[in-house]
């Protein structure tokens, strides 16, 4: 209860008795004479308005608005760093070989730690001589390249396609 409210009518005798937090009468017990008690809130049991629940929804769906595009580009760098960490290795694999054997291998089966995918991202060695080679990262969606990356045998890290715009 918010508190009771007590007037006076014109011969300065108490007159009606009024509580603010409801919007019923109620007689209060107690009080001298015939008084009532005037509740006038927003008692309305324990529910929502629709009001309410349209102004939360608005909320929510400006907060999703903006957070929807920056969570997605945090993910997409996230993605592309694992695409950049295992062309390191790929290209660390390849210098393995190249110790043992004189040369780079295009067989990826030869390499250790050798994985073709990666979360999105595919890989492969698309060009490779005993003296050099180029590893690509590329993520495909349906038949879109949507991002690529290429590292060479001296270790230089291209950025070849990028059709999901990260700034």
């Amino acid at each position: 209860m918010m508190g009771v409210m007590v007037g006076k009518n014109a011969s300065g005798n108490l007159k009606d008795t009024y509580h603010r937090s409801a919007a019923s009468l109620t007689k209060i017990k107690g009080l001298p004479g015939n008084r009532w008690l005037v509740e006038v809130g927003l008692h309305r049991g324990n529910g929502f308005s629709l009001t309410e629940l349209l102004i939360a929804l608005a909320i929510m769906s400006i907060l999703a608005v903006l957070a929807v595009p920056s969570f997605t580009k945090y993910v997409v760098k996230s993605r592309q760093a694992d695409a950049k960490t295992q062309l390191v290795a790929v290209r660390q694999a390849q210098e393995i070989y190249r110790l043992q054997y004189a040369g780079y291998t295009p067989d990826t089966s030869l390499l250790s730690g050798w994985q073709d995918t990666v979360g999105k991202y595919a890989f492969s060695i698309p060009s490779c001589t005993s003296s050099n080679f180029t590893a690509k990262a590329s993520w495909m969606d349906g038949s879109t390249e949507m991002d690529a990356w290429t590292m060479d045998d001296s270790g230089t890290l291209t950025h070849m396609t990028n059709n999901y715009q990260v700034e």
